[in-house]
Order: structure tokens, then sequence, then C-alpha cells
């Protein structure tokens, strides 16, 4: 491994989630640089949209993941 790419050890953390629409279980890059962040990625299985949310603040830790219909 390049000292470029060693660099981002730690920053970027995958996780296995379940996907919201078709129940798949995929995996996801997390930036672990972002505190806070939502953002729409769509499954790699079923090509729908899913809205993802993370929390990484040192009280909440949270990950979120919901289709565009479920309500917040």
């Amino acid at each position: 491994m390049d000292s470029q790419s060693e660099s981002f050890d730690g920053y970027l953390k995958e996780k296995d989630i379940e996907c919201p629409n078709c129940g798949e279980i995929i995996s996801i890059i997390i930036d672990q640089t972002i505190k806070i962040q939502e953002y729409t990625e769509d499954c790699s299985v079923c090509c729908q949209a899913m809205i993802i949310r993370v929390n990484l603040d040192d009280e909440f830790n949270q990950l979120s993941i919901s289709n565009e219909t479920d309500p917040f």
C-alpha cells in the first residue's frame, strides 16, 4: 500500500446494512471525518433509493436507513 492510501486508514468505515426496500444486506462506506451527514444512495441490489443518516457525535453515534416514503 502506498503512503497516500494509508493516510485514509481510520477515516472510512465499511458497514453492512439491510436495504429498507428489498431487505438484502449490502455494504456502504461511511466517511468518519463528517460527524453528522445525510445522503441518498441507491441499493446495489434493487437500485431503489435509500436515505442514510449518520450521527457520529460522541453522545449519539447512530446510523439510520430509510426509504424515501418512510417518515423521519
